[in-house]
């Protein structure tokens, strides 16, 4: 596929509302190569897509999917949007905690190749088990400067040590982590980058020159299509 992959953020969530089918649907006409969304839990096991761990003020993780629908009808069901993707565009999947990583790949696994897909998520406990549970489903290690600026240079060197362990396939930082001096470190093993969430031509164009970079999360990826070929024609 081109390079760098450009991975539409909660759907093309610039011209629709994030993490619905209408976001998903508008990433797949403009041709992104994947779409990335967030999967969580509700207190009866079902599997939602939708990013934040609240809605209205009330824990995922305590509503049923009667009251998440009650609540706000638009939010879909992880199996729902498969269903919307399947065959059509590859994912980019992250779990958001712990506790149903086996339920979110049978799902996945039911409905697409294993090379149709990824998981993602900043807990390297969830990318574990996802491992153990299937050693050639592809993992990516999400940072952000909250979650390592705090590290020592021990912890960063164990942290360095755990992703090894795990059999992490690519790192995915925030945009504004580049030039971390922990990220350098993590990069000793030449892992590629998933870089998040980049919305400005500017900083697109610098991305698509970095060699380390393979895939660009953007809200709009009809931008990053376009700034894509463009740089392949310059550069062929």
């Amino acid at each position: 596929m081109p390079s760098p992959l450009i991975i539409a953020h909660r759907g093309a969530s610039a011209e629709a509302r994030e993490n619905t089918i209408a976001a998903f649907e508008r990433a797949i006409v403009l041709g992104a190569d994947l779409v990335e969304f967030d999967v969580r839990c509700t207190s009866d096991r079902v599997l939602i897509v939708y990013h934040d761990s609240e809605i209205q003020h009330q824990p995922i993780q305590r509503l049923t999917w009667a009251e998440v629908q009650a609540i706000d009808a638009e939010i879909p069901r992880f199996d729902q949007v498969l269903a919307c993707c399947q065959g059509r565009i590859r994912l980019d999947v992250e779990i958001k905690e712990p506790g149903y990583e086996a339920a979110v790949l049978e799902s996945l696994q039911s409905t697409f190749p294993t090379d149709k897909f990824v998981i993602t998520s900043f807990h390297p406990d969830v990318l574990e088990q996802v491992k153990r549970q299937n050693a050639a489903v592809s993992i990516g290690f999400l940072l952000k400067p909250e979650t390592v600026d705090w590290l020592s240079k021990d912890e960063v060197t164990q942290l360095k040590q755990k992703i090894e362990a795990i059999g992490v396939d690519y790192l995915a930082p925030s945009y504004q982590m580049l030039s971390s001096k922990i990220l350098t470190t993590l990069l000793n093993q030449e892992l590629p980058l998933w870089i998040w969430t980049v919305n400005t031509p500017t900083v697109m164009q610098e991305l698509m020159l970095d060699q380390r970079v393979a895939g660009i999360i953007t809200d709009k990826p009809e931008l990053g299509l376009i700034l894509r070929d463009r740089s392949s024609t310059q550069n062929s």
